[in-house]
């Protein structure tokens, strides 16, 4: 398990993201939407897309960016070797941190099931 939520585990290019949008398959509750591929690397790599107009201002974006980072951290040895991309819906705003970690597990279990 990773200590740290280290580069080697993010997506940074805008390349990356469209090919997700483009070609990924989709998963949902309903606070995220998840897009996945499969990647040749060793490990999964986490792309993240919270939207100022779904879940409002920098406060809340930010703290469900740090929910979505943490759950994955700590889940990232039970996902396959697929990039994923998580958008919070505009529900995700108004939501307890415990129930988006527990909706981020439920993705991470189908995930996990379906790769």
């Amino acid at each position: 398990m990773a200590a740290r939520f280290v580069g080697a585990y993010r997506l940074r290019e805008k390349r990356e993201f469209d090919r997700l949008y483009r070609e990924g398959r989709r998963s949902s509750d309903n606070y995220f939407l998840a897009l996945t591929c499969n990647n040749v690397l060793t490990h999964a790599r986490l792309g993240i897309s919270v939207p100022a107009r779904a879940v409002g201002n920098a406060v809340n974006r930010n703290r469900i960016k740090r929910i979505i980072r943490e759950s994955f951290r700590v889940n990232v040895h039970r996902i396959p070797s697929i990039d994923v991309v998580v958008n919070a819906r505009s529900s995700a705003k108004a939501a307890a941190n415990a129930v988006l970690v527990r909706s981020l597990e439920g993705l991470w279990d189908k995930l996990a099931r379906h790769a």
